[in-house]
């Protein structure tokens, strides 16, 4: 145990002279003294499980109770050192410290968040803190904190990811959608949500996974399904997902469609291969075709495309890259 360890445990014992209650304040406004706190609950929910066990067998551990019960102490600590001890200049920051405490997504500080983009034509792969694995499609964007948060451990997606959740029962793992969250401890599952998109796709491998909406409707998730939720309607189908290369073939570069407008196609190849298309006849965008292919060089996959369909690609050189024209054969 550090001396700042030290510090806190006086802390929540109302031992700390004036001079410590200030610099326990400020420490944990840091990422180290945020850690040393989401550490403190970790190891009291250890310790109290094995201890009690016998009193919760047959049911859940009551992460929740024991989480309210550590914030109230530290908040009626805080509230007690504002009446009795800490100068009245220093009211307004203590208010303010428990009120940001009680927020969901972080602990006393504002978080300081890291943006990472996947331009179109490549994939990246993000390690997060907790040891969650991502893997991030082509035309994708993952906002996180550097620090998870003591309740929660959230992010921010518009794109593709395919998440491999490090497990915390007492910290769910909440992904941020346009109009939708998808919650989980500790699983695998592929997340498609790009914002020129009006359906979000979520296909789970292994765990459980809940879909949040905001008309607090809630959807649950068996491994091998495959939920499709539509953000204008607010309708959602779950069902077996008999082909998972429709949602995961872009992580080994197969592309699969099963009856899908050629403007959903053309989409994601656009982000696959960082190339365009421009389609001369509208009403060819509308049809559906149903496709797999394994290519990996983008001329193989049209291809292949031409083969199920009577359209045809020309290569067209353009300034911006290549760009293909689509017309009828």
């Amino acid at each position: 145990m550090n001396d700042n360890s030290k510090i806190l445990d006086k802390y929540l014992d109302n031992k700390t002279t004036d001079e410590e209650t200030v610099f326990v304040r400020k420490w944990l406004t840091t990422n180290d003294g945020q850690e040393c706190v989401s550490r403190r609950l970790d190891s009291d929910i250890e310790r109290i499980t094995e201890t009690d066990a016998k009193n919760w067998a047959g049911h859940a551990v009551p992460y929740k109770r024991m989480k309210r019960r550590f914030m109230d102490k530290i908040s009626r600590t805080f509230s007690w050192r504002v009446l009795t001890r800490v100068a009245a200049v220093l009211i307004p920051l203590l208010i303010g410290g428990m009120l940001f405490f009680a927020d969901r997504a972080g602990v006393f500080a504002k978080m300081e968040y890291i943006e990472t983009v996947v331009p179109n034509g490549m994939q990246m792969q993000v390690v997060l803190q907790d040891g969650t694995f991502v893997n991030l499609n082509a035309a994708s964007r993952l906002r996180y904190p550097k620090s998870f948060g003591l309740f929660s451990r959230r992010v921010e997606l518009k794109g593709e990811g395919y998440f491999s959740v490090a497990q915390d029962k007492s910290r769910p793992f909440i992904i941020h959608l346009n109009r939708v969250n998808v919650r989980v401890t500790g699983t695998k599952f592929d997340v498609k949500a790009y914002p020129d998109e009006k359906n979000i796709m979520v296909m789970l491998d292994e765990g459980g996974v809940v879909i949040e909406d905001n008309r607090n409707k809630q959807y649950f998730l068996s491994p091998g399904e495959l939920a499709e939720y539509n953000r204008e309607s607010g309708n959602c189908t779950i069902r077996k997902a008999k082909e998972k290369d429709i949602v995961e073939g872009w992580r080994s570069y197969n592309l699969s469609f099963y009856r899908t407008p050629l403007r959903e196609i053309l989409k994601s190849i656009e982000r696959q291969y960082n190339v365009k298309f421009q389609v001369a006849d509208s009403s060819l965008l509308n049809v559906r075709f149903t496709v797999t292919s394994n290519r990996i060089d983008l001329e193989g996959l049209l291809n292949d495309l031409e083969l199920v369909s009577n359209i045809k690609f020309n290569l067209r050189h353009s300034d911006k890259g290549k760009v293909f024209a689509v017309t009828n054969r």
